[in-house]
């Protein structure tokens, strides 16, 4: 007997033999109806014996129907759920039995002609191939144009845009000049506004400045101009002097002049504290008690009509071209002893009370720092918190017949580090010994590292 092997399987030999299965199902169903009709047709009718089984058998029939039909209306609520299942779980194996004969035909279709297929392959990979590099070439081809077509507009832009930031530097430069001297307009006119010069006594000028109203001597030109154009004199020293006066603190004004900076403290410390301001020249310290009291600070301040010095007695004071200038060190202005006075001198020790707490001094004496500082030795041991603003003046120093070095030396030993006013917002800078003694002249401020008056000249 001949065995065929095979490793797949025939869709056509299966399909052959299902058909055959068919057809001869169909024969053998007509065959049954031919031979049934045939027997019914031909054969005799049968012969009952007996009358009693003709009466029996069709009521026996009828309750077996009958009791069939009970029994398959009870049934069939359970039973016909159960056959769509059946029924759908031989469908569902059905298919897959269809798709793995479709699957294997597939694999038989492409296993008899492998040669074929692979060539078919190449062949669509090459056309795939050669689609790709002809759209590669179409693509760089237009950025290529586009390229060509931008960069000039690019450039253009470019061009365009420097331009625009160029006219806008511009503006802004011009827009920043012309804001500045709007500002400087409107101050100035605020200032003209605010200066007001009043003659009053003879030789006496009352002028408004930023912070009151002050006696002036009439034959003061010099200081006149400063206060009608600026509206006052040191103005760095006059913010640093508010920043570190509080209410309640002690500001010892040596060489005060018209008062400018006794004004200015009165107005920080708001009425509660106390003020002592020394003016040697008897006509300007007239003038400094009347502006004390036109600005409602006599409580406050005492004016004491003397020079600081570190002796007791009487000197020549020399007076310069402006009050300001008068010194108890003869002038280069000088034009003869008829432009010097005799004024009383009192050590700093001596004219404050031993226990008074001082705060902030101010020296402005024309060459005469050290002397004031060595009439203040209890003092300066006895206030660890205490503050000084001096001026710094090589010309003066030399008048004195000192140097810039010794004169810092002597607040360095005294336990003091310094700060550089500045003479417009009254901050303190850093300055180096060669930087301040390259100077003209300039306002320091000294306190001790660490104390409340450094701390807030620092805010």
């Amino acid at each position: 007997m001949n065995k065929i092997l095979r490793e797949g399987v025939d869709t056509r030999v299966a399909l052959d033999s299902e058909l055959r299965q068919l057809a001869a199902r169909e024969r053998a169903s007509s065959l049954g109806k031919t031979e049934d009709l045939s027997a019914s047709a031909f054969s005799p009718p049968p012969q009952n014996t007996s009358a009693g089984l003709d009466l029996v058998r069709p009521s026996f029939k009828g309750i077996l129907r009958s009791v069939a039909v009970g029994l398959y209306s009870l049934v069939r609520p359970i039973v016909r759920p159960l056959a769509y299942r059946f029924r759908g779980f031989l469908l569902l194996g059905m298919r897959d039995v269809l798709a793995e004969v479709v699957r294997n035909v597939s694999i038989e279709s492409a296993s008899r002609s492998p040669d074929s297929t692979v060539r078919a392959l190449a062949r669509a990979n090459a056309e795939s191939q050669e689609a790709l590099r002809l759209s590669a070439e179409a693509t760089a081809r237009g950025l290529d144009d586009l390229a060509r077509r931008l960069v000039p507009q690019v450039e253009r832009n470019e061009e365009h845009i420097r331009a625009l930031q160029t006219g806008t530097g511009e503006i802004q430069h011009r827009l920043t000049e012309l804001r500045a001297m709007a500002n400087r307009i409107e101050s100035y006119s605020l200032a003209s506004a605010g200066r007001i010069a009043i003659p009053c006594e003879p030789g006496e000028i009352l002028v408004r400045t930023a912070v009151g109203f002050v006696l002036c001597p009439s034959s003061d030109h010099a200081l006149l101009a400063i206060l009608m154009e600026n509206g006052e004199l040191e103005q760095g020293v006059r913010h640093l002097i508010q920043r570190v006066l509080v209410p309640g603190d002690v500001f010892v004004d040596i060489g005060a002049n018209v008062g400018m900076h006794t004004i200015a403290a009165a107005r920080a410390i708001k009425g509660e504290g106390r003020i002592f301001a020394f003016e040697p020249f008897e006509a300007t310290a007239r003038l400094l008690e009347r502006t004390i009291w036109l600005n409602g600070f006599s409580e406050l301040a005492q004016v004491h009509h003397r020079a600081v010095s570190n002796t007791s007695g009487e000197r020549n004071l020399f007076l310069g071209q402006t009050s300001g200038h008068h010194s108890l060190y003869p002038l280069a202005e000088q034009g003869g002893a008829d432009n010097s006075t005799m004024v009383r001198c009192v050590r700093l020790d001596e004219a404050l009370p031993a226990e008074l707490s001082i705060d902030l001094i101010k020296i402005d004496v024309e060459g005469a720092e050290l002397e004031v500082l060595a009439s203040a030795e209890a003092l300066l041991a006895t206030n660890p918190q205490l503050a000084i603003i001096a001026e710094f003046a090589p010309s003066h120093l030399r008048r004195a017949g000192g140097n810039p070095l010794d004169w810092l030396n002597e607040f360095d030993r005294r336990g003091f580090v310094r700060g550089v006013i500045d003479e417009s917002t009254g901050r303190l800078h850093d300055w180096s010994v060669e930087q301040i003694g390259a100077t003209d002249s300039v306002n320091l401020f000294f306190s001790r590292a660490g104390s409340r008056a450094w701390e807030r000249a620092h805010v």
